[in-house]
């Protein structure tokens, strides 16, 4: 749509097949001729409108996410990763600092990273996948063991 050198009226006719969700439900209830041109029309929508859309994810976004003292690596990498496909054109080197800084200081897992000198972000979720899997199957046999040595 070529809307370039059009009056006012025309601009505020066109723009509200721009609108969709909840700006068009805004628009839909303004008075009726409470517009008295473009500019009154641009300002409305921008102190209604333009602060209700959530800002965009950055690496700071990312960089702030840590892992709790109580919290699981599982959880830690599902938060860690709902955030990181948010942000636009991350860079892995980038992500696996903010991965690898957020893990919990003096945890095995952090520490077995460090140990394998795992160095990007790939490398590091698969290993955290190998971790989980293997605290899970630990933690089904552990009752098994202490039956044993409960029997000594």
């Amino acid at each position: 749509m070529y809307l370039q050198g059009l009056d006012d009226a025309s601009w505020c006719r066109c723009f509200p097949a721009t609108l969709k969700g909840i700006a068009q439900h805004w628009f839909g209830n303004l008075p009726a001729r409470c517009i008295n041109n473009f500019r009154m029309l641009a300002y409305w929508f921008t102190s209604n409108i333009s602060m209700n859309i959530p800002a965009k994810k950055t690496s700071l976004d990312l960089g702030a996410i840590q892992q709790g003292d109580e919290e699981g690596l599982m959880s830690y990498v599902r938060r860690f990763n709902l955030m990181r496909i948010q942000i636009q054109g991350l860079s892995d080197d980038v992500a696996y600092i903010d991965f690898f800084k957020g893990l919990k200081d003096g945890s095995t897992f952090k520490l077995d990273l460090v140990r394998k000198r795992v160095s990007t972000l790939h490398e590091a979720l698969m290993k955290a996948e190998a971790y989980i899997q293997a605290m899970e199957l630990c933690a089904v046999k552990l009752p098994t063991d202490y039956k044993r040595s409960d029997k000594r």
